[in-house]
């Protein structure tokens, strides 16, 4: 997998240098080519942003030129996009909406004045005001970031454009979360007036951060207090501040390459579903076995409930942009904790081992993975699925044992999130607690690297709460 360059360039960069492709810039414009027969695109993406449209043609053909001159159109095909926009009519969208969004675009060079973020690092955080946030979303929807990706990840919201989507009612969710956002969102005078006169450290609205870890030690940890909730449906409420608490946060079972996509994984709900997250694609390196990435501040515009195929939503409540003191108190987002693991059917392993969850690199690797997530953000409580499980091919029985200790080393309550198919290994991991209450961590530890190699799942939990079971009465 390639690597990323060190700055993520802005539309207004100097180096952001473009062919005027069709010719859309006034003869009388004072843009100078360079010998290659390219010019600044920030003059002529101004230009386009402030030509009149007046009708939703208009707008996608609009849309589709930036893109064009952008070299960031994916396919020219917009109907998606084109059909949604129709649908929450074009009076709403051409007199409010799209002016709103065309002078937050404008606004980029006040927010961004050098052109450029930098990808983040561990140590250095990056705070955004609300107004560089949406400025940034503005731009992703616009798709006029210039390519900059050679990896698996995306920079702009193209991918929901197009009338050929594998899950058309995911994407709708999107489209939705992203215009619920452009409508709650204050005026672009007020956001831009409101980064310029807020202290510097007032502006950290939202955050992004990268978290390098180190191996941990179970020597001192205690295990973990443990919350099991037994769900009807899988939700994605624990993405807001309500659910978490103070001190919270929620686990996304992410790839390495993080950020939004065409389908409903819970990564790609978790992002989808709050526009604040989708900047972070531009600034995440692809995280290491030693790293991961919180988001914090990203409100989520839907509610959503339901797994793959089967998903629906409602529109959050938003509270009124009008009173922007009111809206900018009551405007929250929780955090999100991205955190890779393994794909164990990708793993060069012989059936003959056993598992390969267990394996003790495996184990180290997963346990430090997300000891360092749940100690990312200094909180109290941390809430999760099954992560690495489904896609990842992980064992949920080792999985949960994992998380439980790696809790108990972040001093974290683990809130354990399961839904229809998932009660029973929720009441094994209860067993194992009650059983395993008397020994230490690193009992537990020991226990998981001598679970028998032809036990899976449920069965991993129930052999561990017997043998734990077993240590106690032998102590008494």
């Amino acid at each position: 997998m390639s690597s990323r360059p060190q700055f993520f360039h802005l539309p207004n960069s100097a180096s952001c240098r473009i062919l005027d492709r069709f010719s859309d810039l006034p003869d009388d414009a004072e843009v100078e080519e360079d010998e290659n027969g390219k010019i600044s695109f920030w003059p002529l993406l101004k230009h386009l942003l402030c030509t009149p449209v007046s009708s939703i043609a208009q707008l996608i053909d609009r849309l589709q030129t930036i893109a064009a001159n952008a070299e960031t159109c994916h396919d020219s095909d917009y109907s998606f996009l084109k059909r949604f926009l129709e649908q929450r009519g074009e009076a709403c969208l051409l007199t409010a909406i799209w002016p709103k969004i065309r002078d937050i675009a404008l606004a980029l060079p006040a927010y961004f004045p050098d052109g450029k973020l930098e990808l983040l690092q561990p140590g250095h955080p990056l705070h955004l005001s609300r107004g560089q946030i949406a400025c940034l979303v503005v731009h992703q929807f616009l798709c006029s970031f210039s390519p900059q990706r050679t990896d698996d990840g995306y920079q702009d919201l193209g991918i929901w454009f197009s009338s050929e989507q594998r899950h058309p009612s995911a994407v709708q969710m999107y489209l939705e979360a992203l215009f619920t956002y452009f409508e709650s969102t204050p005026e672009a005078s007020t956001l831009l007036e409101d980064h310029q006169v807020a202290p510097k450290l007032g502006h950290g609205s939202v955050s992004y951060e990268l978290h390098l870890g180190k191996p941990v030690s179970l020597e001192a940890a205690k295990l973990a207090k443990l919350q099991v909730n037994f769900l009807d449906t899988h939700t994605s409420n624990t993405h807001n501040p309500e659910v978490q608490g103070e001190g919270g946060g929620a686990v996304v079972s992410s790839n390495k390459v993080i950020g939004f996509g065409q389908s409903a994984t819970q990564e790609e709900i978790f992002v989808g579903v709050a526009p604040e997250a989708y900047p972070v694609v531009l600034v995440a390196p692809h995280l290491a076995d030693d790293t991961v990435i919180t988001v914090s501040g990203a409100r989520a515009m839907v509610d959503m409930k339901g797994q793959r195929r089967n998903i629906e939503w409602t529109i959050r409540p938003t509270p009124p942009s009008e009173d922007f003191a009111g809206w900018k108190k009551s405007w929250r987002g929780g955090r999100l904790v991205f955190m890779d693991a393994l794909e164990m059917d990708m793993l060069d392993h012989s059936e003959n081992d056993g598992l390969p969850d267990l394996s003790h690199g495996n184990i180290d690797r997963e346990f430090n993975k997300a000891a360092n997530g749940f100690s990312s953000y200094k909180g109290n409580s941390v809430f999760t699925g099954l992560w690495g499980c489904g896609a990842f091919g992980g064992d949920p029985g080792v999985k949960l044992l994992i998380l439980w200790l790696a809790a108990g080393v972040a001093d974290v309550e683990l809130n354990l999130m399961l839904g229809p198919g998932e009660h029973d290994l929720g009441r094994k991991l209860e067993e194992v607690v009650r059983g395993c209450q008397d020994l230490t961590a690193t009992d537990v530890l020991e226990l998981l690297s001598r679970v028998p190699r032809g036990l899976r799942g449920e069965g991993i939990l129930g052999w561990v709460a017997n043998e734990a079971s077993g240590a106690r009465h032998d102590t008494c």
